[in-house]
């Protein structure tokens, strides 16, 4: 079996929707993006075969807190009571796996038509991050 580690340091990216231009041609807005993300794995990957069968992908997505979250003055480092403890806003799960998970295409594994379970989770930490695991089944 098996397993690729990646960490992706920075704020965790959403896929977004491919852009027209007036004369009708689409293009990617985040091509500079998706090449750095990738840029990134590879560097983490160096020799690896992607893998030819079925995977299953877990990516924990980490962000910073809001300073509205905490409070202030002396207290400016503890957390509000009223601080929500999930990660409810934009961007959503599936465009999070969506960039990555393109990221990986030839890298990790050959497409990623070849994912049968993927879970995404977003959450509030220190550093900002994306922590992708890929496990061949």
């Amino acid at each position: 079996m098996n397993k690729v580690k990646l960490t992706i340091f920075g704020r965790p990216q959403a896929k977004k929707r491919h852009r027209m231009t007036k004369t009708g041609h689409s293009y990617n807005p985040q091509s500079e993006i998706e090449a750095a993300i990738r840029w990134e794995m590879r560097q983490q990957l160096p020799d690896y075969k992607p893998f030819l069968g079925p995977c299953c992908l877990t990516i924990e997505a980490t962000f910073l807190r809001p300073k509205s979250h905490f409070g202030s003055g002396r207290n400016e480092w503890r957390l509000k009571v009223s601080a929500p403890t999930h990660h409810t806003v934009k961007p959503d799960c599936d465009n999070i796996t969506k960039i990555y998970a393109d990221c990986m295409n030839g890298l990790v594994f050959e497409d990623d038509k070849q994912i049968v379970k993927a879970t995404c989770v977003k959450q509030y930490g220190e550093v900002p991050r994306v922590d992708i695991l890929a496990v061949e089944i």
